[in-house]
């Protein structure tokens, strides 16, 4: 019987979905030898119409067949109350079509006269001689790697049971039924080049309870209770061996496993990756296979069709044809941010003087352009209902604030001066609650005796208006003759949450005092959380300061930002009232990115990803090590930022060319 399996647009065909049935002969006698032992006459047979996996595993096209073979074993377990005996029998007769076997069976001396119940195994390692009531699946099912390979190990597995059989029966016939499946996947390599030290692809998902045996294997099955042993041990993905150690360009490569499946399990949403021969990852595919709706059925031959095309690696049909990806996507625009979301990555940009939003989905398209307003310096987070939030600085000098709630966008409220000056530069970040955490600049948010500059601000709305805190007081002031103080907060400031919704300002600081016969100039880096500050490194007369970002990877705070002429990241260590700057890495080689086209920084655990510019080359980091694209030129007025698509983590960097086209390039793995 041919079906469709859900995952691809192929016809797969089902294995044996095998049924008991008993069949008693009418003149019941028993048989005896002349030795006086008594013989169970055991005739397996195959449905008769049957393009479905047999013993003997035979690939026609798509058709993967079994059938009885010369030396074919069963295992059997005779049951008569507490009494349990494990006997191994060997094929006697094979029907000219190969689908039925005799099997003659001398019956335990220690099972008395009367009624016992009989069961078999063949396949993957028998019944446990420790206690045969249990088969033992097969061991390291996932480094088969061929078909061939499959049937010689004998991985897979089938069983029956037969109960209240009479010690006077002479024969009895029996079908198996399937305790798992089959699982083929066939990868072409599409790109330019070889791929080298392939060792296994796996299929992954983000939960686990539904990998049985997925690990070293020979976990037990219950042949009494029909029941897997150990099911809550079931992990997340299933691993197929490679072949092949290499993958020429333009061939294809098969593997081969067979795995039990859990009754009653409906599989997750699926995703390929492909391994090394150490167990690294080279690439994960950029689509997935969708969840399914009803439980995996044990006795199918389930097959996957994937391409690597050299920058993608995607399921596909049998034709090998790739999707559309987001790397395919272009638009026109001068990037400023990107953040990812589930299956999505928004991004803000600028075009003739107007804001714009727009996602970049995971099948390859655009959501849809949104125009926000007139303006300039947009930053936008995303929050935990997938729902983006952008701040921009509106041409009257104010910071714009509009939030999507599912697919209505709210209408825009402004932050405006305290005191009459212009705001700018703003940056913010979302908690667990969807409320607005926004730092920006404003040339009048203090008042005083002293000639105001620029201050840094934080603004936050979690009532219904957003309340405002001086962050950072800028001021010139002149004491009279040729003496004068100052502090120049002209670089802007950039904002992050932790996981208790504390916010940290990482800004530049100038300290300016003038004298009669000179005049000292210092440069540092601040972070201000709260009551808590911090200063990273300061610079005499010169200024080798910038900020570019500031993340939390889930544990801790980190920043980017420039001291002394090095590019650095560092985690925040809040102490009291005191901040330090902790575990610096330093990142080579250097981007040339500023505090008005700043650099970007992804912060997952243990990772910090870095996307910026190298001159008019593309740049992106991973921790310490950089690296600069020199094929790929980039509009140095833009930003190139990084983002991940959750829940996946797949990591892109969104930049302009210079062409003035938005592109996405997927790093890392």
């Amino acid at each position: 019987m041919k079906t469709t399996f859900y995952f691809i647009s192929l016809i797969c065909i089902s294995l044996l979905a095998f049924s008991c049935e008993k069949e008693y002969l009418q003149n019941n006698k028993e048989k005896i030898n002349p030795d006086n032992q008594r013989i169970l006459s055991l005739s397996a047979s195959m449905p008769e119409k049957n393009n479905s996996t047999r013993i003997a595993l035979v690939l026609e096209e798509k058709n993967v067949k079994m059938t009885w073979e010369d030396g074919d074993q069963l295992q059997l377990l005779f049951l008569q109350g507490e009494v349990k005996v494990k006997q191994i029998v060997t094929v006697k007769n094979i029907s000219a079509d190969r689908q039925k076997a005799d099997f003659d069976i001398i019956l335990p001396e220690s099972l008395n006269e009367g009624v016992f119940n009989l069961y078999g195994v063949y396949g993957g390692g028998g019944l446990s001689d420790a206690d045969p009531a249990f088969a033992v699946l097969p061991a390291s099912t996932g480094s088969a790697g061929t078909l061939e390979s499959v049937e010689g190990r004998k991985d897979v597995m089938m069983i029956f049971s037969y109960k209240e059989i009479n010690t006077q029966d002479i024969k009895v016939n029996v079908t198996f039924r399937h305790l798992g499946s089959l699982f083929c996947i066939i990868l072409k390599n599409m790109s330019g080049s070889n791929i080298e030290n392939l060792g296994e692809v796996r299929l992954t998902a983000e939960t686990d309870g539904w990998a049985y045996n997925n690990g070293e294997g020979g976990a037990l099955y219950n042949v009494i209770n029909e029941q897997f042993m150990s099911s809550e041990t079931a992990g997340d993905y299933i691993s197929l061996k490679s072949p092949e150690n290499t993958l020429l360009s333009g061939d294809s490569i098969s593997f081969w496993a067979w795995y039990p499946l859990l009754p009653d399990v409906n599989w997750p949403e699926l995703s390929l990756v492909i391994n090394n021969n150490e167990g690294s990852v080279i690439v994960g595919s950029d689509n997935s296979k969708p969840e399914r709706t009803e439980p995996t059925a044990s006795g199918m031959s389930y097959y996957f069709y994937a391409v690597w095309t050299g920058s993608s690696l995607q399921f596909t049909d049998k034709t090998f044809t790739a999707q559309p990806t987001v790397e395919d996507l272009t638009l026109t625009g001068n990037l400023r941010h990107a953040e990812g979301g589930d299956g999505f990555i928004g991004m803000v940009y600028l075009r003739d003087g107007n804001v714009y939003y727009n996602e970049a989905l995971k099948s390859g398209s655009w959501s849809g352009e949104v125009s926000l307003g007139a303006g300039s310096d947009p930053r936008i987070a995303i929050d935990h209902n997938n729902n983006p939030h952008v701040v921009y600085t509106t041409t009257d000098g104010k910071i714009a604030y509009i939030s999507r709630t599912g697919f209505t966008w709210n209408e825009a409220v402004y932050i405006e001066s305290n005191f009459s000056g212009s705001c700018s530069k703003p940056d913010i970040a979302v908690d667990g609650n969807s409320n607005a955490h926004i730092t920006y600049t404003d040339t009048k948010g203090n008042t005083g005796a002293y000639t105001d500059k620029s201050d840094i601000m934080y603004a936050v709305n979690t009532s219904s208006t957003f309340s405002k805190t001086l962050i950072y007081n800028g001021y010139y002031e002149s004491y009279g003759g040729a003496d004068a103080g100052a502090d120049y907060y002209d670089k802007g400031s950039k904002i992050t949450l932790d996981n208790e919704g504390n916010y940290y300002i990482l800004t530049h600081q100038h300290d300016f005092w003038k004298w009669m016969s000179g005049s000292d100039h210092n440069y540092r880096v601040r972070v201000k959380s709260f009551n808590a500050e911090g200063i990273a490194g300061a610079t005499y007369k010169y200024d080798r300061e910038d900020i570019y970002d500031i993340a939390f990877d889930g544990t801790d705070v980190v920043a980017l930002y420039k001291t002394g002429n090095s590019i650095t990241t560092s985690q925040l260590l809040v102490d009291g009232n005191a901040i330090s700057f902790i575990n610096p890495q330093n990142v080579t080689p250097s981007f040339t990115n500023n505090f008005s086209n700043p650099a970007t920084m992804l912060a997952l655990p243990e990772t910090r990803v870095i996307g910026g510019y190298s001159g008019s080359n593309l740049f992106t980091a991973y921790n310490v090590s950089g690296l600069v694209y020199t094929d790929v030129t980039v509009k140095t007025d833009c930003v190139a930022a990084v983002a991940a698509t959750k829940p996946d983590n797949k990591i892109y960097v969104v930049y302009t060319g210079n062409d003035g086209s938005i592109r996405l390039k997927r790093i890392g793995i």
